[in-house]
């Protein structure tokens, strides 16, 4: 049944007024005509104009016309279908992929034609397939997440009458969040297909490397390796780290029935500069469900030892202590601190040689209002060496002054004013893949940096750069304020990070230290992790090239393809957009010659379809009308992900759940006979009512315009004809 509503502007008595007011005006116009109208004639040409002027009154009331219709529709049923590396795992005893299609063919969905069958193939990402059939899914994913299948769900059924959801899958997810709350909120029942066996397959697997990202040479790194064990009791299996192939560390380990997760904690001292791989690989069982996840490799960047830091400060403060106290717990680092006193003395006088080997620079509350020039002079002639310079800011900062090194800092000062307030760290997500906020590499991270207390800060505001990276904002009285708190950046040869607080110090007095007093010796001392991970990343050379040619990362799945980038520079290093870069790319057996494509701003891309597993190199130039302008040159490293391998039991408990939060009802994949006939009597499929609300703005139809000119051009026609005058 449809139902029909016009509403307009304004009052419906108002518009009945002026209707009146047309035919009036128009009973009037033609009372008293030369010639005399028969009464034909007259009732015609009043009924013309009279229409004609109520339309164009009709118009400025915007007029809308509200219909509502009501229809039966088919229900709609999605499938999800899990396309992961787990749920078609093959081996001697397992064919997973089999039984998936054995549980589809059973389910008999195609040839249901009550309903409409909405199908979404899903892994680490999720799409919807128009037409599927078994031979859409190629169990090639290396995430599942189960969650994103619903989200995508929820975003593309739009106005579809969504009777169900069916879902096959293993329940064995390692992406995305918990699929029980994505699935409650599509308020339909879902009804999941379990995939495998809820019985742990005989398999040992190594789950992490965990290690630094940076070492430094003769100083000893620790190296963590996590590996569990199911299905085997009292079997030894030889667990071997290796650095670029050569054998750092073997140990023989005991597996029981009684115990899963196992580690392994070692050191070793690196003795030479570079990208290092370190390789773990766990031996053999017998019997074993994959030795896929047996070998798992991590890089580690190995820089050089003797290093020497110094720090300028504005005045004593317990910033510049407890910076000075963390660093000193590094071993191979020489720190030399250069305070002010009262007025333009130091209490030692930096010198041209004590900054010349140094590696980097720090100020601490500097520069203030009577830092002396010639100071400012020579540390501008070592920063325009390219060495790199970390800001921290003082209640006493002269940002006038610290204009003079404004090449070199990742900000622009857009004011300042001495007034003091507190500002509580805000860490944004998108900031976590900068190695300076890196814990543990995941995204609990973000938690941790958002749990520490906040900072001193002056009202100063800043502009970032546009090379800047923005690592947090902050919040004030519990308000988030979009204005940077923590910045990096990374131009050319240059490197830089600034944070524009103080009082640093609170984060390991009020955070870790408390903690710690508490009782709660799992804590991480965050202002260490912060201080050492930006003198790491600080630390690395970003030397001046004409050409930079690099992969986005250096460790690729064997289903990832490889992005390659560039940037090439003139000798003025302005960037250069018309060059031409080539590469070769080699690995065991082998080769490759690609060219990279401009993408403006002196940038290039290539994309390169996904490679074996093994180490590959490559070696590249630019050139510019015959001339060469540089070279460069990488490795990275292709390997297959153990992450999809690592648990192979159907998560039973996590798909019953979602049946039974949802209204729905488990099912095995052998059970699936006639699946729909079985929901049915669940949820009867039937034609679901369904209403459609339309508006329609008449006033905004060009016809109805028209149609009111057509009435005074019919009308102006008459009067012609007649010779009205």
């Amino acid at each position: 049944m449809n139902s029909f509503n016009l509403s307009i502007i304004g009052s419906s008595w108002l518009l009945i007024f002026f209707f009146l007011v047309s035919i009036a005006v128009s009973w009037f116009s033609y009372s008293k005509t030369q010639p005399v109208l028969t009464n034909f004639f007259k009732i015609l040409l009043v009924s013309l104009r009279s229409v004609a002027l109520m339309v164009l009154f009709f118009i400025v009331f915007e007029p809308v016309l509200n219909i509502i219709k009501a229809s039966f529709k088919k229900p709609v049923i999605a499938i999800l279908y899990d396309n992961s590396k787990s749920a078609g795992f093959k081996n001697n005893k397992l064919n997973r992929m089999e039984e998936v299609k054995n549980a589809i063919n059973s389910a008999n969905l195609v040839n249901y034609s009550d309903v409409y069958i909405y199908n979404i193939i899903f892994d680490e990402d999720a799409k919807e397939k128009m037409q599927f059939s078994f031979d859409s899914l190629n169990f090639k994913g290396e995430l599942t997440d189960i969650s994103k299948a619903f989200e995508f769900l929820k975003n593309h059924i739009e106005d579809k009458p969504l009777h169900s959801v069916i879902l096959f899958s293993d329940g064995i997810y390692n992406a995305g969040t918990t699929p029980l709350y994505s699935a409650s909120s599509l308020g339909v029942p879902v009804f999941p297909i379990g995939i495998g066996d809820t019985v742990a397959t005989g398999d040992v697997s190594i789950t992490a490397i965990e290690t630094n990202e940076f070492a430094y040479v003769d100083n000893p790194v620790g190296v963590r390796v996590k590996f569990s064990s199911f299905g085997y009791d009292n079997e030894t299996v030889n667990l071997t780290i290796s650095e670029n192939e050569n054998v750092l560390f073997k140990k023989e380990i005991v597996v029981n029935k009684n115990n899963s997760e196992y580690q392994a904690e070692f050191s070793f001292t690196p003795k030479i500069e570079g990208v290092r791989k370190l390789t773990a690989t766990i031996s053999e069982l017998k019997d074993e469900a994959t030795t896929a996840n047996n070998r798992v490799s991590e890089f580690i960047n190995i820089l050089k030892n003797k290093r020497k830091v110094v720090l300028f400060a504005g005045y004593p403060s317990s910033d510049v202590s407890f910076i000075n106290q963390s660093l000193s717990l590094e071993k191979g680092l020489e720190i030399k601190q250069f305070i002010q006193k009262i007025g333009s003395e130091f209490y030692t006088n930096p010198t041209k040689a004590d900054l010349q080997d140094a590696e980097m620079i720090i100020f601490a509350g500097f520069p203030i209002s009577s830092t002396p020039q010639n100071v400012i002079e020579l540390l501008k002639s070592e920063l325009n060496a390219g060495k790199p310079l970390m800001f921290i800011a003082g209640l006493q900062t002269d940002y006038k002054k610290l204009e003079q090194f404004d090449e070199f800092l990742p900000f622009k000062t857009m004011s300042s004013n001495i007034n003091e307030f507190s500002a509580l760290p805000n860490f944004k997500k998108e900031a976590l893949s900068n190695p300076i906020l890196k814990i543990n590499g995941t995204d609990e991270d973000l938690t941790f940096w958002n749990q520490l207390p906040p900072l001193f800060k002056t009202e100063t505001y800043v502009k970032l750069k546009p090379e800047s990276e923005l690592l947090s904002t902050f919040k004030v009285n519990n308000v988030a304020l979009n204005e940077p708190l923590i910045i990096s950046r990374k131009f050319q040869n240059k490197k830089s990070m600034a944070v524009m607080g103080y009082g640093l110090y609170r984060w390991k007095l009020l955070g870790y230290a408390s903690d710690k007093a508490n009782g709660n010796n799992a804590t991480i001392d965050l202002y260490d992790k912060f201080i050492n991970n930006s003198m790491k990343w600080l630390s690395v050379k970003n030397d001046s090239k004409n050409v930079i040619i690099k992969t986005n990362k250096r460790s690729y799945l064997n289903s990832e393809k490889i992005n390659f980038f560039a940037q090439v520079y003139d000798e003025s290093m302005n960037p250069l957009s018309i060059a031409t870069v080539k590469a070769t790319i080699t690995g065991t057996n082998f080769s490759k010659e690609i060219q990279l494509t401009s993408i403006g701003d002196g940038k290039y891309e290539y994309s390169l379809e996904p490679l074996k597993e093994g180490e590959y190199y490559f070696s590249g130039f630019a050139e510019n009308n015959g001339k060469k302008l540089g070279t460069d040159n990488g490795k990275f490293f292709v390997g297959e992900s153990p992450i999809e391998y690592m648990n192979l039991s159907m998560n039973k408990e996590l798909l019953s759940n979602i049946a039974t939060s949802t209204s729905g009802k488990f099912f095995h994949s052998s059970e699936t006979k006639d699946l729909l006939s079985q929901i049915n009597k669940i949820k009867p499929i039937e034609k679901i009512p369904f209403t459609e609300a339309l508006e329609i703005p008449i006033w905004n139809i060009f016809y109805l315009l028209i149609f009111a000119i057509l009435l005074f051009t019919i009308e102006w026609a008459f009067r012609k004809r007649l010779g009205l005058i």
